[in-house]
């Protein structure tokens, strides 16, 4: 696999209690096996019906929880030294179901915190969804109003203003990622797999759209500088990866991982509407969420999606280290050893 530049040695981590919330997801099992190489002791809340697959075979803690259950909490927070809040919803039928995992879950959490006796450092992962696109402008930034354009993006936002009721009373620190590419990631996998499988990379809307892209190694960097920060409680960061890109740049970057030439599919607005507009119509049936709907349409249609990491690089010391080549080549190469591809 392709080799990064290591993750730094955290010496405050080795034996302190680590809560991660949503560690059997994506992102979450990403922390725990971080956490559980700098010898941290790790909880790993989940759900009863959650799969376990990414926790298999880690030294980590899996305790049984339900954020939605708030009696279930004190316990897995008893003793906490750390809690990464990173479980919420993505996709969801409706607004409400948003509002009430990633806002509700994020209050809960929170008042568990406080009921537990202890002061955790709590590191809540929410999103550029939160502060909204940039359009052709400049990078958005903390001190901008947050602008969501999804339901998602007022769900996060709602969150963090559940989080900001808590600074007086918790040491909280709020890191917004964007588009988050890596091993065990399905989304962006479904791009990188047209142009490994077919060689053709589908964009919908305009190519040259500029994007904040981060891989999943530089987002494990980002919120463990924000735990380890005291300059990070009470704020939010913007994290990203090294440059900003486009659509047309990440096919690029396949193109070179895989020597040879990957074609470019531009797909008509008319069609992606109308492919949201199946998607929900099959879900609603199916009575699960749709994997692409309308407020997706509306964030590809946005004229960019960029944010600045200067306040994380100052007040955390955050330093992207994975372009977009490196990244891509990580995410393929896994995704080939992992039968994905």
């Amino acid at each position: 696999m392709t080799d990064f530049p290591p993750q730094p040695e955290r010496p405050r981590l080795k034996g302190a209690c680590c809560v991660v919330t949503g560690s059997n997801g994506f992102v979450g099992s990403h922390v725990v096996d971080e956490l559980v190489r700098c010898g941290a002791r790790v909880r790993a809340l989940v759900r009863k019906s959650s799969n376990l697959r990414w926790l298999e075979g880690t030294a980590a803690e899996v305790v049984y929880g339900e954020l939605r259950s708030p009696e279930s909490l004190p316990q897995v927070l008893d003793g906490a030294d750390f809690v990464f809040h990173v479980a919420g919803v993505v996709k969801a039928r409706s607004r409400e179901t948003y509002f009430q995992v990633n806002a509700g879950g994020t209050r809960s959490l929170l008042e568990a915190c406080c009921a537990c006796g202890a002061s955790p450092r709590v590191v809540l992962v929410s999103s550029l969804a939160a502060g909204g696109p940039s359009g052709r402008g400049p990078a958005v930034t903390e001190d901008m109003p947050p602008a969501p354009i999804s339901f998602y993006g007022e769900s996060k936002v709602e969150a963090e203003k559940i989080a900001a009721g808590y600074f007086d009373r918790l040491p909280v620190a709020i890191v917004r990622p964007p588009v988050i590419y890596g091993p065990r990631e399905t989304d962006v996998f479904q791009f990188i797999k047209a142009a490994v499988r077919w060689h053709f990379a589908p964009i919908a809307g305009k190519s040259d759209t500029p994007l904040s892209v981060i891989h999943i190694a530089d987002v494990v960097r980002g919120l463990l500088d924000a735990a380890l920060s005291d300059r990070a409680a009470g704020s939010i960061c913007y994290i990203s990866g090294p440059q900003p890109v486009t659509w047309e740049s990440v096919a690029d970057a396949i193109q070179e991982v895989l020597g040879r030439r990957v074609r470019r599919l531009c797909i008509p607005m008319p069609v992606v509407r109308a492919s949201a507009l199946l998607s929900e119509a099959v879900s609603a049936v199916r009575r699960k969420p749709a994997l692409f709907n309308r407020e997706k349409v509306r964030e590809i249609l946005a004229d960019g999606w960029v944010c600045s990491t200067g306040k994380a690089r100052r007040e955390i010391g955050f330093d992207p280290q994975v372009d977009i080549i490196a990244g891509m080549r990580n995410a393929i190469e896994w995704y080939r050893a992992h039968r994905w591809l």
